[in-house]
């Protein structure tokens, strides 16, 4: 793989490699002069700064489904951990109750 391909996005101390991280190129954080404060440890001892960074992000949502799908730590598609865990949890009864096709 390419170097450019090295984009955010810290878990267990490496980074993400891949053609399917290519949105990361995208992301507002990705060119923010200080990306580590949106990871646990980062500096910044408020959330709010962060999330209102996200918002105006041309992918936010490709990166959202990203830390749904990998249970990353930090602020990902402007959820916090704790966030982005009750959206799961609110998405539970739906998959239960969804019938499958005849």
């Amino acid at each position: 793989m390419s170097a450019d391909l090295m984009l955010w996005g810290e878990r267990g101390g490496g980074l993400h490699v891949g053609p399917e991280l290519a949105w990361q190129k995208r992301a507002a954080c990705a060119t923010a002069p200080e990306p580590d404060r949106f990871f646990p440890g980062g500096g910044a001892p408020s959330n709010k700064p962060k999330k209102e960074f996200c918002a105006r992000c041309p992918v936010r949502e490709e990166c959202l489904d990203w830390a749904l799908a990998h249970e990353e730590q930090g602020i990902w598609g402007g959820l916090t951990e704790r966030e982005r865990t009750k959206l799961l949890a609110s998405r539970l009864p739906a998959l239960f109750t969804m019938k499958e096709p005849k």
